[in-house]
């Protein structure tokens, strides 16, 4: 083996020791976007694209397969926020709270159309839609005063008033 093979072939394996190095690093950061905010995983995302590591040295197929996991973990994320606003939403049209349900249905709804973007699958889609319609339909209907269907009063019950035939 001559002095100029034994150079290359030292090059060879060094390179593929820093594409390991690398895959594992960019693995061990994809790994850590399970359970951030859809902020941060949006943040780790961009970084993920803007890195100068991934286009020098990782196979396309390898890139390819790493940002779109980490956008599915950015789709899991924007629609674990979305499930979280909307059962706060519900317990704000229990409690009659309007003005603060309208402005966290409308969060949910932007976290909602996010994850739609990213993938989101036709199911949570629907169920996300089913339940953001009985939020709108559910409070507000409240009367302090009575009504035909609950009298105010010692709470008896009297007959209905029955016309009479002679």
């Amino acid at each position: 083996m001559k002095p100029l093979e034994a150079d290359q072939d030292l090059r060879d394996e060094e390179r593929e020791a820093a594409v390991e190095c690398a895959m594992r690093m960019v693995l061990d950061f994809v790994d850590g976007m399970v359970g951030n905010t859809p902020e941060q995983a949006e943040r780790k995302v961009n970084q993920l694209r803007s890195s100068k590591e991934l286009d020098l040295l990782l196979p396309e197929e390898f890139k390819r397969k790493v940002l779109k996991r980490a956008l599915d973990e950015e789709c899991v994320a924007n629609m674990r926020k979305c499930d979280q606003l909307l059962r706060e939403t519900v317990a704000l049209s229990v409690a009659d709270r309007m003005a603060e349900r309208g402005a966290k249905l409308a969060e949910a709804r932007i976290y909602f159309l996010r994850a739609s973007q990213l993938g989101a699958g036709p199911d949570w889609c629907r169920a996300f839609q089913r339940a953001e319609e009985a939020i709108r339909l559910t409070g507000g209907m409240r009367r302090a005063d009575a009504s035909a269907a609950k009298p105010l009063g010692d709470g008896t019950m009297r007959a209905p008033k029955r016309v009479t035939l002679h």
